[in-house]
């Protein structure tokens, strides 16, 4: 579902913001689309699995993390 709302409503290269991240199902879609991606979440243990999933699955990317606590 996020793919097919990124792909209609967005363009390559914009910028798609997700304001309750979860487990980044949306972070993950907009990658395949080729969209830039903002996410927040107040979760602690939200972020370290989007972080972890992410990695797994595009290991070559950057990731920046405004919060430090947490391993990339």
């Amino acid at each position: 579902l996020p793919e097919n709302c990124i792909t209609f409503y967005s363009l390559n290269n914009e910028l798609v913001l997700d304001p309750f991240m979860g487990a980044g199902t949306t972070l993950l879609a907009a990658q395949n689309k080729g969209r830039k991606f903002a996410g927040i979440e107040i979760d602690p243990r939200y972020i370290q699995l989007v972080l972890t999933r992410f990695k797994k699955s595009y290991p070559n990317c950057k990731i920046k993390c405004l919060n430090r606590e947490f391993q990339i």
